[in-house]
């Protein structure tokens, strides 16, 4: 039965490329919605995953990474008390103004960490396209993004540029490439020295604490030893990851957004292949009689329009993922950025065999419902 069900597919060339059309756009559509959506959570959350530590001290009230407040002075002194704590680093993130070459002030993000010599932790800024972080090292020099010429209208070489920041004049001692936010915004890189000075702080102070701990197992201690301050909150390197990404993902409607144009492509999907399954039902329904009369069984007949939804699935299916890693590879470096996980791959492959499933259950329907005596009437 699957080589007549294959057969009778292949020879209507019009109706099995519009069914197979349809489904790879249906499935290349639900897969980049699921790498949107990963790829939003990721870029919410990569402050956080760059700069590591085990626990991330905080003003009370943090709902995400990027809107913070400058801590009091002193708040490291309490968690390096601990034994646990094998060091304390000082993180500035901070919105601030900066004026372009023309004159006209726009904001960007400042983001200041340690660039010691001995500095051994994770690379901040990272993806660099010119220059090291520990050319950050001095006064008033900046990294920004080459993504960003023409915000701060700029031109190539960026390194040796200046650009007012806060009403103070930086230098560009290195540039990175591909590095945003979620809200697209510039993102600009300096020493933790230049970044308090910037951002007004004073010479000791930071708007995240991140602790390095020897075990941690003793995490939850040092969160209750913590929070004893009514103004402060601490959390796991994880918990602030997770709380910046639902954060994003729940107050700019991305995910409902994003999960509303997934189950359109899906419904469309299901549409497009059920109709042409059941034209090719509708216009052999005298040969599948035929079959019916001379000993074919129900099971039998129902392979037909099973194999017949298999083959779509499987290769509209993977014409769908194609196209994905096409969409995905053209957009690389640019400021939307796709990330497919194994989750959204597997995920879009179980909505294509859905998706088919459905739609052959209408012509399945139909077929079971045969009556011989009237088809060959």
């Amino acid at each position: 039965m699957h080589r007549i069900a294959l057969r009778t597919l292949l020879h209507h060339h019009a109706k099995l490329a519009a069914s197979l059309a349809g489904v790879a756009f249906a499935t290349a559509l639900m897969v980049i919605q699921a790498g949107l959506y990963d790829g939003v959570r990721g870029r919410a959350s990569v402050l956080v995953d760059r700069i590591g530590g085990d626990l991330w001290v905080m003003a009370r009230g943090t709902t995400m990474v990027d809107d913070s407040e400058l801590l009091a002075s002193g708040v490291d002194l309490g968690a390096r008390a601990s034994a646990c704590v094998l060091d304390a680093r000082p993180v500035i993130v901070s919105w601030l103004p900066y004026r372009t070459q023309s004159g006209a002030r726009h904001t960007l993000q400042l983001i200041g960490t340690p660039h010691e010599p001995s500095d051994t932790h994770a690379m901040v800024p990272w993806s660099m396209g010119d220059g090291l972080p520990s050319d950050l090292r001095g006064p008033d020099r900046i990294a920004i993004d080459d993504g960003d010429l023409s915000r701060f209208e700029l031109r190539a070489p960026l390194i040796g540029s200046h650009v007012e920041l806060a009403g103070r004049r930086t230098t560009v001692a290195a540039v990175t490439h591909g590095v945003r936010n979620v809200s697209l915004i510039p993102m600009v890189f300096a020493d933790i020295d230049t970044a308090r000075q910037l951002a007004g702080a004073s010479p000791v102070g930071a708007t995240y604490w991140v602790l390095d701990l020897r075990e941690p197992s003793c995490a939850a201690a040092i969160i209750a030893d913590v929070e004893q301050d009514p103004d402060l909150r601490a959390m796991t390197r994880n918990e602030l990851a997770h709380v910046t990404e639902e954060h994003v993902v729940t107050e700019s409607g991305v995910g409902a957004a994003l999960a509303f144009v997934a189950l359109l492509g899906f419904i469309v999907g299901t549409v497009i292949v059920a109709q042409t399954q059941f034209s090719l039902v509708r216009e052999h329904v005298k040969e599948l009689g035929m079959l019916r009369a001379v000993g074919a069984t129900r099971r039998e007949l129902a392979a037909f329009v099973a194999w017949q939804s298999a083959f779509v699935a499987v290769v509209g299916g993977l014409s769908g993922l194609a196209l994905a890693l096409l969409v995905q590879d053209g957009l690389a470096g640019r400021s939307v950025e796709i990330a497919y996980s194994a989750g959204a791959l597997l995920g879009g492959l179980a909505a294509v065999l859905v998706m088919c499933s459905l739609a052959g259950a209408v012509s399945l329907m139909s077929v079971l419902r045969l009556d011989v005596v009237k088809v060959l009437a």
